[in-house]
Parts: structure tokens; sequence; C-alpha cells
């Protein structure tokens, strides 16, 4: 992991000098899930934040959903609830301008995770609702199973 973290910091580096922005955001993700996968989330956080900025710049929907989904989940790792939901609500409202089905149903799988670790229970299931009916309505069915198996432990 450390040889692929220095071809990483490299291609940041390189990118930067290239003004490759492009390219510096995809290595700023690839080092922020480095270390989220680590469990180094303030770090992670650190290099998905320059992930966001990069994509405002080159406005990058795309780009932007994916960091805003990685920061929520890195905000959730640390137990920062009010900014995991935050960050996954940017999500979804990405997610949905650009019609991404997958992307919509990921990201309100991760507000229900978050609204439980809230112990918001009715707004989770309500969420799950909408996220089974959505599932539905596109025939994904692996969808549909992770949703009821996630609403049986509730």
């Amino acid at each position: 992991c450390n040889a692929h973290s220095s071809f990483t910091v490299s291609y940041v580096q390189l990118s930067q000098e290239l003004t490759d922005s492009e390219g510096e955001a995809r290595a700023c993700h690839c080092l922020g899930f480095a270390h989220y996968s680590l469990g180094n989330y303030r770090e992670a956080i650190r290099f998905y934040e320059q992930d966001l900025a990069l994509a405002k710049d080159l406005k990058d929907q795309l780009t932007m959903a994916r960091a805003f989904c990685n920061l929520g989940l890195a905000f959730k790792s640390l137990g920062q609830y009010s900014q995991a939901l935050e960050y996954q609500y940017n999500f979804l409202q990405i997610t949905h301008s650009l019609k991404n089905v997958p992307g919509k149903l990921r990201a309100m799988g991760n507000i229900g995770d978050i609204l439980n670790n809230m112990q918001n229970m009715q707004e989770d299931v309500l969420l799950y609702n909408q996220q089974l009916k959505l599932a539905k309505q596109v025939r994904n069915y692996v969808m549909q199973l992770d949703v009821l198996g996630y609403a049986c432990n509730l």
C-alpha cells in the first residue's frame, strides 16, 4: 500500500505541475480512498475536500457527486452525523439532477444509514420506503433485496 500511495502522491505532484486538474482530482480521490480504507478518516477528508474543490472548478458534476458521497462516508465514520448528512444530501441532489438512478439509490441508502445511527427511525423508515419504491420502478432487484434486508434489521 505504501508503494501505491507513493505513486499516487507522485501523480498528484506531476498533475499539479502540468496543471492537469482532472488527473489531480483522480489522484486526490485515490489517496482519500487509501486513507479511508486504512481508517485515517481525517486524512481521507483532506484529500476528498481537494477532490471536491477541483471538481467544482472543473464543473464536473459526476466527480462532485463522488466527492460528496465520500466526504459523507468519512464524516459518518467519525461519528459526525450532521456533516455526513449534509454531504449525502448534496450527493443525492446531484444524482437526482443527473437522473443517475444507481447514484440516487446509493445516496438514499447512505442517508438511511446515517439516520439509523442518529436513532431517527421514523425518517429512516420513510427513506427506505422511498428507496424501495425507486428500486422497484427501475427493476433493480439487487437493491430491492438490500433495502428489504436492511429494513428487517431496523
